[in-house]
């Protein structure tokens, strides 16, 4: 299980240190020398931390959070990782694409069945009028799916748009695996901006990249809504591998 977090991990030079990071109430973020990196909150905090959290840490050893059972952890973890991975100083080896909205713009307007596993998506409502889509989420919301249902209800949909939630919650494998003969997409504000996805059939990648990092920073703070964060910085989705 551990392979594809410990891959993403081990990429990530030993030099980095933390600056600074903070958890709000919607999410976490962790910012370098080098830039910064957001991921939606789970406030599951069942277990306390198991690492020892403070600035000035190996943002590598900060990495290491997202494999713990405190979602609250494990979403620093990921913040962390996409402090090194979503920002274009690391995406050297990649061809980068602005993209306006993380669902519509990545989704092939010929799907005809779409599932949306833990997406985190802002305005479902239109996004349902425009898309047949059915969501599954681990806490439901009035006609959601539980998550758990998605095993065996996949064959039902011709294409799959996961979100970063399911990196913090260790969901992502298994929903990958279920979905290798589907059409696979993740994209969202938590998703790291890499091609290591690619390993376990998702095809369609992209991650959020914090282009004013004080204004973002201040923003998380104070428990800004979405809209407000999402102005910080820019989706961006993977065009192709640079040799590919």
């Amino acid at each position: 299980m551990w392979e594809f977090y410990n891959n993403l991990i081990d990429k990530i030079p030993e030099n980095i240190r933390v600056k600074d990071f903070i958890i709000g109430s919607e999410f976490a973020m962790v910012i370098t020398d080098y830039g910064a990196g957001i991921s939606h909150l789970l406030s599951d905090k069942r277990f306390p931390f198991e690492n020892d959290i403070k600035i000035n840490m190996s943002l590598k050893d900060l990495c290491k959070s997202i494999k713990s059972w405190n979602f609250i952890e494990a979403s620093l973890g990921l913040a962390a990782i996409n402090s090194y991975y979503n920002q274009n100083i690391c995406n050297k080896t990649l061809n980068l694409e602005k993209i306006n909205h993380h669902f519509i713009s990545m989704i092939d307007d010929s799907s005809k069945k779409i599932a949306v596993v833990e997406g985190n998506l802002q305005n479902k409502n239109k996004i349902k009028f425009r898309y047949d889509v059915d969501f599954f989420n681990r806490k439901i919301v009035e006609e959601d799916y539980n998550i758990s249902a998605y095993g065996y209800l996949v064959e039902n949909y011709d294409s799959t748009y996961l979100g970063g939630d399911l990196i913090i919650n260790k969901h992502l494998i298994k929903i990958a695996n279920d979905s290798l003969n589907k059409e696979s997409i993740i994209c969202d504000i938590s998703t790291p901006i890499s091609s290591d996805f690619k390993k376990l059939g998702i095809k369609n990648i992209g991650g959020f990249v914090v282009d004013d990092i004080d204004k973002c920073f201040n923003l998380v703070k104070i428990s800004a809504p979405y809209e407000d964060i999402e102005k910080t910085g820019n989706i961006m989705k993977i065009v192709e591998t640079k040799g590919d």
